[in-house]
């Protein structure tokens, strides 16, 4: 089960946006980051998606896209502001 679940992820990351400008070189990039490669993994091993980890993989995918735009050219070497991070609680679905 776990095989075709990244065999499902590696088919569709090789159906990514087509182009030749900075913008879909960087989403094409995107999923070749080490960071996301990772969390892709947890989440084919996982049999439920979280919360926490939904946060952490667009930050990774965020993180990879910016670095990419920066070494292109296409965004400048600044700082930024890091996303907010809010913590979860079992009750969150509650409010």
């Amino acid at each position: 089960m776990r095989f075709f679940a990244v065999l499902a992820v590696l088919i569709l990351a090789g159906c990514g946006p087509t182009g030749t400008g900075p913008d879909a070189t960087c989403t094409r990039e995107v999923n070749n980051d080490p960071e996301v490669q990772r969390l892709l993994m947890i989440a084919s091993a996982s049999s439920y998606g979280t919360l926490q980890l939904d946060e952490e993989m667009q930050n990774a995918k965020a993180r990879a896209r910016n670095q990419c735009l920066r070494r292109l050219g296409v965004m400048e070497q600044g700082g930024g502001v890091q996303p907010i991070s809010r913590s979860r609680s079992l009750f969150d679905g509650f409010r």
